[in-house]
């Protein structure tokens, strides 16, 4: 049996998963494109829409995160 994995090797494992993805995501938009018609530019837009509406959600997390921490930070000195 193995044992569990150590940090390093879970770690090791994110971005092959991030590429794996990411190729996954490629051929889906070719194999749509060629097996049901539809047009591969349009794809690919719709593609970066969506990339740039996580992007964005990710920064609104950030910034709530960076104001959470420093009202705790402001609250901690007082």
């Amino acid at each position: 049996m193995k044992g569990p994995l150590t940090i390093r090797a879970k770690k090791d494992r994110l971005p092959r998963t991030i590429v794996l993805g990411a190729v996954a995501v490629g051929f889906a938009i070719i194999w749509l494109s060629k097996e049901l018609g539809l047009d591969r530019d349009e794809l690919l837009g719709y593609l970066g829409v969506s990339l740039l509406f996580v992007g964005v959600s990710i920064g609104f997390a950030v910034v709530a995160g960076g104001l959470v921490w420093l009202i705790k930070k402001l609250k901690r000195e007082r």
